[in-house]
């Protein structure tokens, strides 16, 4: 049980940047925060609007639609697999080789998803690899209650999060006396898993990424009755660490 103020570093969205991730886990080592929590797609390459993969993107297509035409009707696949699954690979085995070194947890978003449809659409023979390559690291792939301090709960919500694993860890949380909870999700959580959570005496934000790399840091309010909930996106754009103090 931590008695202390602490500060963890959450983080979304890194997408392969290796030399980002060296520069985070510095911040640790030096002190300036005490952990750092993930919140999704940080091992695989991000496919932006410029990106070949989505080359001739119709308005109201959608991107994965538009990136399986792409890597099926041209060679794109053969040179941008290979180097993808480079990049993962490095990740991964970073990320693995961290987690031993520092206090860290992560959790899954919906990239695993997507590229195992893109490599699953152009290079059929590279999933094995694909595969082995994305479990060198698994992050949460289930809800989850914890406690860092005895009245800071934290509600973990990866993407791949089951409707009854979600109940379960919720109902854990309403079971304590909390000042505060936090909900940490890949994409911004279900208003009505924070309407649920509104209605006890904790105070309640969300921390979430997945919006895409030109969105830097910002804090919307939302209001549930006189209750009002925080959402936080973190800083996929300049991917700053953003602190989240826990205290007792």
């Amino acid at each position: 049980m931590i008695n202390q103020i602490q500060t963890y570093g959450i983080r979304s969205d890194l997408h392969g940047r290796l030399k980002l991730a060296r520069a985070h886990e510095k911040q640790v080592h030096s002190g300036e925060y005490g952990k750092i929590i993930d919140l999704g797609d940080l091992e695989v390459p991000y496919i932006d609007e410029k990106h070949p993969l989505r080359k001739g993107q119709k308005n109201g297509e959608r991107t994965m639609d538009a990136i399986v035409r792409n890597v099926q009707n041209s060679n794109l696949a053969e040179s941008i697999i290979p180097n993808a699954l480079n990049s993962i690979k490095k990740m991964q085995e970073f990320t693995a080789s961290m987690a031993q070194r520092i206090p860290y947890a992560g959790i899954k978003g919906n990239s695993w998803e997507t590229w195992t449809k893109i490599v699953s659409a152009s290079c059929p023979r590279e999933l094995d690899k694909l595969k082995e390559y994305l479990e060198i690291y698994n992050p949460l792939n289930e809800a989850k209650a914890q406690f860092p301090t005895k009245r800071h709960g934290l509600l973990y919500l990866p993407w791949t999060a089951s409707p009854r694993k979600i109940k379960e860890a919720i109902s854990i949380l309403e079971d304590k006396d909390l000042a505060r909870i936090t909900v940490l999700s890949h994409d911004k959580a279900d208003e009505q898993i924070l309407e649920r959570l509104s209605k006890l005496d904790a105070k309640v934000d969300n921390y979430f990424g997945h919006i895409g790399l030109r969105y830097g840091q910002f804090i919307k309010t939302i209001e549930f009755g006189n209750k009002k909930v925080n959402y936080h996106h973190v800083d996929e754009k300049g991917g700053r660490l953003v602190p989240l103090v826990l205290k007792d």
